[in-house]
């Protein structure tokens, strides 16, 4: 059957079992002890989405692109965050005086143009230092890579990758953040 042929919904399910997303850690990460680094407050995933309200997430060769629990899928792989030093620790409400993080979810689609297929997440992070000084950084993950088949496999594999991609992003970023708020510090 031919890719562009195939008509039925392609139903996602990156929240299901065994589906977690695997969050890579950044070179030294695990070098500091966990006592020795800083815990970040992840606060609640917003959906800042203009279409939230949408049920699908793009068209991929003709199929359209639904993916199931979408903001638990990507809360999970926020809270296994990970970086040389920071630890998360979810938090409903961050309390003063300590860092936190504040994601929303601003796009979340599939497209496809000829033989390619391409998956693109985009987060808008707000970190907050414990003197309450807030920074905003927006973080890209997208994958791009051949159609083979369009099949629900695919799909997802690119999604991840994507995910992932966009995780490794943020690692950094909190990372960075916290190396020139030590390097300020008296």
């Amino acid at each position: 059957m031919l890719s562009a042929c195939a008509s039925s919904p392609a139903q996602l399910d990156l929240a299901g079992r065994n589906a977690r997303p695997t969050s890579p850690s950044p070179a030294g990460a695990n070098e500091k002890p966990a006592a020795s680094r800083i815990e970040v407050h992840l606060l609640p995933l917003i959906d800042g989405r203009a279409d939230h309200w949408q049920t699908h997430q793009g068209n991929v060769a003709g199929r359209t692109v639904e993916v199931s629990e979408l903001l638990t899928w990507i809360d999970l792989a926020l809270a296994d965050l990970a970086g040389e030093r920071f630890l998360i620790r979810r938090s409903e409400n961050a309390p003063p005086g300590v860092w936190s993080v504040q994601p929303v979810l601003l796009k979340a689609y599939s497209s496809s143009l000829s033989v390619s297929k391409t998956a693109t997440l985009l987060l808008d992070l707000t970190l907050t230092d414990p003197h309450g000084r807030a920074r905003r950084h927006t973080h890209r993950g997208q994958v791009t890579n051949a159609n083979w088949a369009s099949a629900t496999g695919e799909l997802e594999s690119s999604w991840r990758q994507a995910l992932e991609r966009c995780i490794a992003s943020i690692a950094a970023s909190i990372d960075t953040s916290l190396r020139y708020h030590e390097h300020l510090a008296p």
